[in-house]
């Protein structure tokens, strides 16, 4: 099993700062960096299979956030659906804000084609051996 150092720290400019460490021991892990056009809605939503079934860290950054950039986990009435304003870290109890499908996510950009393109990194790990 890989070992995982999570150490983030938040600071409010001027006030008070948070930090932790953890050390996480997933089955697997994987990183991947995707290039989704503006435009990217409808049928050209790209679908991104994450690296493990059931996850313990969830890491999503981007070359840039907007309101535009959507990102989906599941479909139906079980789905999961939030805005990429800013980076996203989900680990241990907050992954459950995905729902149940944990294991793929959908990214949609309804921003301009060319002038709203982005690139998206993503780093999950967790266990690959289903349930």
């Amino acid at each position: 099993m890989p070992n995982l150092r999570l150490n983030v720290t938040a600071q409010v400019t001027g006030g008070p700062a948070m930090t932790f460490l953890e050390n996480l021991q997933p089955e697997g892990y994987g990183q991947i960096s995707i290039e989704v056009p503006g435009g990217s809605t409808g049928s050209g939503k790209v679908k991104v299979r994450l690296a493990a079934d059931v996850l313990d860290l969830l890491l999503i950054t981007s070359t840039t956030y907007s309101d535009k950039i959507k990102l989906e986990s599941g479909t139906g009435s079980g789905a999961r659906s939030f805005l990429l304003t800013s980076p996203v870290l989900l680990s241990g109890g907050a992954i459950e804000l995905l729902g149940d499908h944990q294991g793929q996510l959908t990214i949609e950009n309804s921003g301009t084609a060319g002038a709203d393109d982005t690139t998206i990194t993503i780093l999950s790990a967790g266990d690959v051996t289903p349930p």
